[in-house]
């Protein structure tokens, strides 16, 4: 229902017609299938719609991705899931492999060889990792991990490898 809502907001909004809630909070209540609507105070030092705005394009530092993005690291390794498979089959993964999904997701299904470190404590976790051996990090779908090999390279962590597509992909091998 919200996103319905959103879409009619957004057609008003590109059309220039109705009000829209501009200044609003709009919140419904579905236990009494009602609606309210709050209006806010302008806050003058608002850094979008002040007196002395910084924010002026949604091209900006804060909403836009740069060269910092771990994902987009051309210096970080990956391998395939079915690099890694072929590596665990054979027995030749001399490598220490980290899953950084939630406790509860590596309950439902994990790689036996590999160690749980949620992403969320790495950092507690990084000084005991070995700097001098190969880390392989995974995840769900690829995204946790490349954050934590992000990490651990700004760490100095020079043998890091991000599992392209995670579990996801892992499991259809």
């Amino acid at each position: 229902m919200l996103g319905s809502l959103q879409a009619l907001e957004a057609i008003k909004l590109l059309l220039g017609i109705g009000d829209p809630p501009l200044g609003k909070i709009l919140i419904y209540d579905a236990l009494r299938t009602s609606f309210r609507s709050l209006k806010l105070p302008h806050d003058p030092a608002c850094r979008l719609c002040g007196k002395n705005p910084t924010i002026t394009s949604v091209s900006n530092p804060e909403t836009h991705a740069n060269h910092s993005c771990v994902i987009l690291d051309p210096a970080m390794q990956t391998i395939t899931p079915a690099e890694l498979k072929a590596r665990l089959d054979s027995g030749s993964l001399n490598a220490l492999l980290i899953d950084v999904r939630e406790k509860e997701e590596w309950e439902i299904d994990h790689i036996p060889q590999a160690k749980l470190i949620p992403l969320q404590t790495i950092p507690a976790h990084a000084d005991a990792l070995p700097k001098d051996s190969e880390i392989i990090i995974h995840c769900k779908a690829g995204m946790r991990s490349a954050r934590a090999c992000g990490y651990l390279m700004s760490l100095g962590f020079e043998n890091v490898t991000n599992a392209t597509g995670g579990m996801d992909a892992f499991r259809k091998l």
